[in-house]
Order: structure tokens, then C-alpha cells, then sequence
């Protein structure tokens, strides 16, 4: 029981930093595509 708990959290937090890395990289191509988009 308690392993299972363990392991339900652990997939939340996994989930959590999945969709935070996601976002960051989105956040980075953004910026990359606005200093192309200044400089062209």
C-alpha cells in the first residue's frame, strides 16, 4: 500500500516535471524564434 502511494506520487511529480520541461523548451524556442524573427 504504501509502495503504491510512493509510486503514485512519483508519477505525479514525474507528470509535473514532464510538462515543466515541456514548457521551458517551448518558452526557449519562443525566444529563439523572436530573435530570428528580429533580426530577419
Amino acid at each position: 500500500m504504501i509502495a503504491l502511494a510512493l509510486l503514485y506520487r512519483g508519477g505525479q511529480f514525474a507528470c509535473r516535471a514532464l510538462v515543466d520541461g515541456a514548457l521551458f523548451i517551448l518558452f526557449l524556442f519562443g525566444l529563439l524564434l523572436a530573435a530570428v524573427w528580429r533580426w530577419a
